[in-house]
């Protein structure tokens, strides 16, 4: 036999002894894992493969609040407790391997710790129930059930959000981050801030809804913010993610869903501001006119004059698009509503909310077309040339809204 066919052969036969896991394993798309109520919301899919659901190590762990250090060219991961001081790791995996070390004892897993595409994969039963955590799988809502009696610490957990709301403000310091969570605040969340202080409502109270344990060392906190003045409410809520680092517990994310806005009672008619007062609140109406009359015609140049710069730069940077470009697709000619009545329920040098009851046309039980009246809001911004700009409508309270631990 020629000798380079033989080793072809040879090399073909070698290839075919080794498993090709990476096609053994099945996608599992719509199967989602819940940690004592909380959602974990992932990119990564699970994976099944003979009875053992798989999912990537690295988001789990640190789902759980844990550190990870994978080793290559041993072909080993490390996790870590962050509530240890210890450098020594709480588990070691071996790829390619079901054998496992958990606290120096030496455990067997259904299924090897392994490769798919580029990411490593590890069976979530085992693991899970290794850690304590009771296993159960909801057939209705396709989730895996991870639960786990944790001690309650809200008595620590509280005073990070006294730290973080000082005076109706989003004002905090470093000491109450972690490293992590603060450059990511920093970088990142600190325009929540700027969106969140144009209004300064010093009377505000602030309480913490839920707290969701994933382990010993992470939750996901539900705040609720309200606050007030004399012409108007502001309801808020907060999704924070907080680790324990050592002793002490820290913020490590936060998202802020939309505010929501309620004009209290009699304020439209007992308020210290209207759209008639002195020549500033009327240069406000003058903008958001401006504003309105440029979508009912559908002028893109209009549109992007009259609207805040600030607005602009925070549409660029969360989407990635040109606010100019997308303008000028979007613009569309539409009717301008009428508008029963306005109030400006807050001005200040740089900002101002403008509530109107403008009138929509609907559909009545009787199919009759009619005015309805509906409540809006605007926040208003002055540019740095003195031209009053709309940055955005604001959510009134009775808007729906479903806030959930994720």
């Amino acid at each position: 036999m020629n000798k380079k066919v033989f080793i072809f052969i040879v090399a073909c036969l070698l290839f075919m002894a080794v498993p090709q896991q990476s096609f053994a394993a099945a996608e599992y798309p719509d199967v989602n894992i819940a940690v004592n109520g909380v959602s974990l919301v992932g990119s990564e899919p699970l994976y099944v493969e003979k009875g053992n659901t798989l999912v990537y190590y690295r988001f789990f762990f640190e789902s759980l609040g844990m550190t990870v250090d994978m080793n290559v060219e041993l072909g080993r991961v490390y996790v870590f407790d962050s509530g240890e001081e210890e450098a020594k790791p709480l588990i070691t995996l071996w790829l390619g391997s079901k054998k496992v070390m958990y606290k120096d004892k030496e455990v067997t897993l259904p299924a090897p710790v392994r490769r798919i595409g580029n990411l490593t994969y590890m069976p979530v039963r085992s693991i899970s129930e290794m850690l304590g955590y009771q296993v159960k799988f909801n057939v209705d809502e396709q989730t895996i059930l991870l639960t786990k009696t944790i001690t309650d610490e809200g008595d620590k957990i509280r005073p990070l959000f006294d730290s973080f709301f000082k005076e109706g403000q989003i004002n905090p310091s470093r000491e109450i981050f972690t490293g992590q969570g603060w450059d990511i605040y920093t970088t990142i969340d600190s325009e929540m801030g700027v969106d969140f202080n144009f209004l300064p409502l010093k009377d505000s109270t602030v309480s913490v809804d839920k707290i969701g344990y994933l382990s010993d060392n992470k939750a996901v906190v539900r705040v609720a913010y309200k606050s007030a003045s004399a012409a108007f409410k502001r309801e808020i809520d907060f999704i924070f993610t907080v680790t324990k680092e050592k002793q002490d517990w820290k913020l490590a994310r936060l998202y802020m869903e939309g505010p929501r806005y309620e004009l209290a009672e009699g304020a439209t008619a007992g308020g210290t501001v209207t759209a008639g007062q002195g020549g500033e609140a009327a240069a406000v109406m003058s903008g958001l006119d401006a504003y309105n009359q440029a979508w009912a015609n559908g002028d893109a140049a209009a549109i992007i004059q009259s609207t805040s710069p600030a607005y602009i730069s925070e549409f660029e940077s969360e989407t990635g698009l040109q606010f100019e470009v997308e303008m000028a697709q979007q613009a569309y000619s539409s009717e301008k509503q009428k508008v029963a009545g306005t109030y400006i329920p807050y001005l200040s040098a740089d900002h101002a909310v403008v509530y109107a009851a403008e009138l929509h046309k609907e559909w009545d039980d009787n199919d009759n077309l009619v005015e309805v009246p509906v409540d809006v809001m605007f926040r208003m911004d002055k540019t740095a040339d003195g031209r009053w700009t709309v940055h955005s409508l604001l959510e009134l309270v009775d808007s729906e809204m479903t806030i959930t631990l994720q």
